[in-house]
Parts: C-alpha cells; structure tokens; sequence
C-alpha cells in the first residue's frame, strides 16, 4: 500500500491518493477499533465470570458511538486533506496555463524593449540557456543565504532613510511648514 501511495504522489495523482489514503485508514481504524473490543470484552468476561446482556449492550452502544465519532473525525480529516491537495493542483494548473516560466522586470522606454528576464515559476527550479533545470542543494542554499544578507541591507537601508525623514519632517515642523 505504502509503495502504491509513493508511486500515486510520485505521479502528481493527488486526487487519487487522498482516495487511496482515506481508505486505508479506515480500514487502520476499523481494525484498531475491533481489537479495542475485543480486550474489554475480555476483561468483562474474566472480571466477572459471567457476562450480562444488558451491560454488552450499553458497551456496543459506546464503541458504536465512538466508531462513528472517530469515522467521522477521520472523514473531516480526510476531506481537509483533499481541499488542500485541490487548492494546491489549482495552483499547478494555474502555473500550467501561465507555463513554467513568466517575464519579469519587463521595462520599455520609448516603446523599445531595454530588459526582459525570464524566471521559472516552479519553486527549485530556474532557467539555463532557456530551459528549466532544477538547482543544486548548494545553489539553493547560496540564494537563501544571499536573500537573507539582501533582506538585512534593505531594512537597514530603509530605517536609515527613515530616520532621515523623520529629521527633515520635524525641521519642516519647526518652520511651521
């Protein structure tokens, strides 16, 4: 079951195995539940010696109770989990209809085209000589590291013009501007 799944995901079914996922924990969850019973019905059985019709019947009243608890715990699971693989393939749709790349930073001065950059729109992944490839561990790692130094500039940067601002408001303030 667990190879069927990988393989299910491998292939971009998600769908199919929310579907294939649902089932088997059902089925989990059928089974743990029957052992359940069977160890407390054990237990009355030893206990007392002797069973008692009515205190079987409120018991299987409970565990018919909580099965359906827990059923329904599980479906409510299983439909969030299935919500959120929609949303994500409407998302891969949406990335499929735009294609795997976009243009940004597209600028035209005085109707020519001065710069026009390409960009891959899956996340790992960036273009080579017009084709997407995926990026090395080390890439993607050097280009976290470079946008958390770039990050710490520009808020640097920003509370010093801030600040800047702030010194030539309170000027302005002075003047009665």
């Amino acid at each position: 079951m667990v190879k069927d799944f990988i393989h299910i995901l491998e292939s971009g079914n998600l769908m199919q195995a929310g579907v294939l996922l649902d089932a088997d924990l059902t089925f989990r969850a059928q089974g743990k539940l029957w052992e359940m019973k069977k160890a407390i019905m054990a237990k009355i059985i030893v206990g007392e010696g002797k069973v008692d019709r009515s205190k079987l019947d409120a018991f299987d009243k409970k565990l018919k109770k909580s099965q359906k608890e827990f059923a329904d715990k599980l479906h409510k699971e299983a439909e969030r989990g299935k919500k959120k693989a929609a949303g994500s393939l409407e998302e891969e749709d949406n990335l499929d209809e735009a294609g795997p790349t976009r243009i940004v930073r597209a600028r035209i001065r005085g109707g020519k085209l001065q710069r026009r950059k390409k960009v891959a729109t899956r996340p790992g992944y960036t273009i080579r000589g017009g084709k997407l490839v995926r990026m090395s561990p080390a890439e993607r790692r050097k280009r976290k590291l470079g946008a958390r130094k770039g990050k710490m500039k520009r808020k640097a940067k920003s509370a010093i013009s801030n600040r800047k601002r702030a010194i030539s408001l309170k000027k302005r303030q002075r003047l009665g501007l």
